[in-house]
């Protein structure tokens, strides 16, 4: 997933939090727990959630830039429960 690799466990060598706030129409909405996580726990993407906190976790094993596109795609391929993007 351009080149975002899902790992058995988190990176640590690079680890960092953003935070996203969104808004639909004025109103805050919630960005879903566990995005980059796969369902069966096997996997988990460099960026992912843990919670509804709107804390996204970047974690690699090499110091990165990486963007909100980044996240979205990972996001709307991986989760396809959401119904926001």
């Amino acid at each position: 997933m351009n080149g975002i690799s899902c790992d058995a466990s988190e990176q640590l060598a690079y680890h960092i939090h953003a935070h996203l706030s969104m808004y639909i129409n004025g109103q805050p909405v919630q960005v879903p727990q566990n995005v980059g996580i796969a369902s069966d726990q096997s996997c988990i993407y460099w960026l992912h959630t843990h919670d509804t906190s709107g804390i996204i976790h970047i974690e690699s094993p090499t110091q990165k830039t990486y963007t909100l596109g980044n996240f979205t795609q990972l996001w709307g391929s991986v989760s396809r429960t959401c119904s926001i993007l």
